[in-house]
């Protein structure tokens, strides 16, 4: 990030008590053109003022 600013990926985490496994996945999407040389796609990145929303999980299957 520009000056070395910290920043959050999207995730998804889920644990599934019949298998005893928690499973952990980032989200992605189309890459950005600064880096579509590399990879065609890239994590999301989320904004500083979403950190609460996306954590509090009110979004849930949207």
């Amino acid at each position: 990030m520009p000056g070395g600013a910290p920043f959050s990926f999207a995730g998804i985490c889920a644990h599934n008590d019949n298998l005893g496994v928690t499973s952990c996945t980032i989200i992605t999407a189309p890459a950005v053109p600064e880096i579509e040389h590399i990879h065609t796609r890239m994590p999301v990145i989320l904004v500083e003022h979403a950190y609460g929303r996306w954590l509090s999980g009110e979004d849930q299957g949207s």
